[in-house]
């Protein structure tokens, strides 16, 4: 952490006396300003959902408020100390022990949701989705969210291997269910369990004799020199590293250990005749791994590599591996996209 210079600890304080406190984690005083605002709201929002109040709220309010201050100041992710956040229409709560949502994730989810609804008939059968390593629950409940505006049968599975991320997820559909922002019909047709995706007898009890339309997956693939060095501090410090860097093997290879679970996940696609899958990836360059591992079967007709906002921007074509892949979007290479036959349809690609 950069060390702060004087004269802006003196601004801050001026403003307000919690906000030194925040500049410890945040690049500047505006978001330190930002931060302020959003901790406080939070707290205010909180203590109106008590049925009971404090006798002094003003002592209350300033009390919870520099308790989360100086947790945020100790590097404590915003998300942990405000306890949600945003994905898509969603509130998804935030907890130690599952990733934190990241707005890139949200955007492909988006994304496919929206290619899906564009092509997908409302008295087609039911859409199955399978999303492992679902963490919080926020890719299959947003999906859910946006097909369950005009598909009525719907059937979505989350699995981890996490029993903290497979709870979460649980409250989260719950969670927004009572706040109206899912269907009470989720209740139903949105599941989350535990299973290891490296254990083939579990996940087979969990998904055989279902053939899914659409596999998602946002699976750790960070490997162990990038988690040590290109990663923050926050992450290190706080996030789940088993949900960034698969833990399931060793190798000297950072490569091969970050790309760990995609061949993996891709077996499982091709065993349930999944139409399309999308697995998300760190960047370009393992994007363009994921998608040689693709070109060696057979199973899928097309695949494509979407960029952080792939509604965004135009579409950039390269040779890979000797065939023309299409790169669709702004920003860093984010998930690669494949489909089968069958695929096509459900996405309306010609």
């Amino acid at each position: 952490m950069p060390r702060l210079q004087p004269a802006l600890l003196r601004r801050a304080y001026s403003i307000d006396c919690l906000l030194p406190l925040l500049l410890r984690s945040c690049p500047d005083l505006d978001q330190a300003r930002r931060e302020l605002r959003w901790i406080g709201d939070h707290v205010h929002s909180k203590q109106l959902e008590k049925t009971t109040f404090s006798k002094n709220l003003q002592e209350d309010f300033h009390f919870r408020l520099h308790h989360l201050c100086v947790a945020r100041s100790k590097g404590k992710p915003l998300q942990y100390v405000l306890g949600d956040q945003p994905f898509g229409d969603l509130e998804i709560l935030c907890e130690p022990g599952a990733l934190i949502p990241r707005p890139e994730t949200e955007a492909w989810t988006s994304h496919l949701a929206s290619l899906v609804l564009g092509s997908y008939k409302v008295d087609s059968a039911t859409l199955r989705v399978l999303d492992l390593c679902t963490g919080t629950g926020c890719i299959a409940l947003l999906l859910y969210q946006m097909f369950s505006r005009q598909l009525p049968s719907l059937d979505v599975l989350g699995i981890d291997i996490s029993r903290t991320a497979v709870s979460l997820a649980r409250k989260n559909l719950k969670h927004n269910v009572f706040k109206g922002l899912l269907p009470t019909t989720a209740l139903q047709q949105v599941r989350f369990c535990v299973a290891n995706v490296f254990e083939d007898m579990a996940m087979e009890n969990r998904i055989s004799g279902t053939d899914w339309d659409v596999l998602v997956s946002n699976p750790p693939y960070v490997s162990p020199v990038s988690f040590s060095h290109e990663t923050t501090r926050s992450v290190r410090n706080w996030e789940p590293k088993d949900a960034l860097v698969p833990a399931i093997m060793s190798s000297s290879d950072n490569e091969i250990v970050g790309d760990a679970f995609y061949p993996k996940l891709l077996e499982y696609a091709e065993k349930s005749k999944v139409k399309v899958v999308v697995l998300e990836a760190a960047d370009m360059a393992q994007a363009t791994r994921v998608v040689s591992i693709i070109h060696k079967s057979s199973n899928w007709e097309d695949c494509e590599i979407w960029c952080d906002w792939p509604a965004q921007g135009q579409v950039e074509h390269r040779n890979l591996y000797g065939k023309n892949v299409s790169i669709r979007g702004q920003g860093h290479g984010r998930a690669v996209i494949a489909w089968s036959k069958k695929g096509r349809q459900l996405l309306n690609q010609h």
